[in-house]
């Protein structure tokens, strides 16, 4: 499978990151506010202080730079580096538009300046438990899983109930590999947030990863329950299903993963093995053919292609199985777990 922001999975599927929340970066939540549309200044900053014992009313304007529903992330940041200049702002005005400029420029992927505006921000308030799980989400997409699961410890410590820190650092735990960990923050987390549909699709590709796929399928069903329109969550029980060897069930959550995510390499990676294992050899070279436009290294994709062409007696075949194993070295025993081999 091909690598995608966790809308879509990884292991053997290999699909980066975990991304927890649709309006940021790579973390589930970075304001954790209330769900509505507008949120007001004063609701904004009641959800930010509400991780640490400082009661606070805030500076005017301040809306405009913490409001992530309302405001894009440039405009935010602008709205809180102007915000800054202000003479005498406390030190817990200060933290809070620290804390919201370094999460909006965590949005627009400026991870080094995100962490600096969020150290500050803890400089400023180290109760600030909010800005523990935000620093930690950029310390790992800056790859450091290790510093990002101490940000959490720190988070949890402060407030042991928050459901985000227990996903976020089961992310950084699965990327170390410690998977029975991860799975148990994972649930840890479901049973705090228990309508929280990408743990549960998170939780299912921790299963697949254990080879526990029932469990995963399990999980996966309910993400989509939660979120019909968690279009990843129907990618990622295509594989599993295709896993458990019933490729005719894994087309259909294929065919509405590739229909709502045209963009996906991984859908049409999944979709591309399914109609390879139903003998559809045209029509997964068809699947292939998007996925590695999208994604060109994509070792599953050119393996699977391959051995398609073979099939058809086409002769470049043997060139994509080539390919492919030097993409990885060890595609043809992944792909025979597949039912898939040449």
């Amino acid at each position: 499978m091909a690598k995608y922001n966790f809308a879509e999975g990884f292991g053997f599927r290999a699909k980066g990151h975990i991304v927890y929340s649709d309006n940021t970066a790579g973390g589930e939540g970075l304001h954790p506010q209330p769900d509505i549309k507008a949120a007001t200044a004063t609701m904004i900053v009641a959800t930010l202080v509400a991780s640490f014992a400082i009661a606070a009313s805030p500076p005017p304007g301040f809306s405009s730079c913490a409001d992530q529903r309302v405001y894009s992330p440039g405009r935010r940041i602008n709205a809180c580096t102007a915000l800054l200049k202000r003479p005498g702002l406390s030190s817990v005005d200060r933290a809070l538009i620290y804390y919201s400029r370094g999460t909006a420029l965590c949005e627009k992927g400026d991870l080094n300046r995100a962490f600096d505006d969020l150290t500050r921000a803890l400089e400023l308030a180290p109760e600030l438990e909010v800005a523990y799980v935000s620093r930690g989400i950029v310390r790992r997409d800056l790859g450091q899983d290790l510093l990002a699961i101490r940000d959490y410890d720190i988070a949890l410590s402060l407030q042991p109930k928050d459901a985000r820190a227990f996903s976020n650092r089961a992310a950084a735990e699965f990327d170390l590999g410690a998977l029975d960990r991860s799975l148990a923050d994972y649930t840890r987390s479901i049973e705090l947030l228990p309508k929280n549909a990408r743990a549960y699709r998170n939780r299912a590709i921790v299963h697949d990863a254990m080879g526990e796929l029932e469990q995963a399928k399990s999980d996966y069903s309910v993400a989509i329950s939660l979120k019909p329109t968690d279009w990843s969550a129907f990618d990622g029980r295509c594989y599993v299903l295709l896993e458990l060897g019933h490729p005719k069930a894994a087309l259909v959550d294929c065919i509405i993963a590739t229909r709502h995510t045209p963009r996906s390499a991984a859908a049409w990676d999944s979709k591309g093995l399914v109609l390879l294992r139903l003998g559809r050899g045209k029509a997964a070279i068809r699947a292939f053919n998007r996925a590695l436009h999208l994604s060109p290294g994509l070792a599953t994709s050119l393996y699977g292609r391959g051995i398609a062409k073979n099939r058809l007696r086409r002769p470049d075949g043997a060139a994509d199985i080539e390919r492919a194993r030097r993409e990885d070295p060890k595609i043809s025993s992944k792909m025979a777990r597949l039912g898939i081999s040449e």
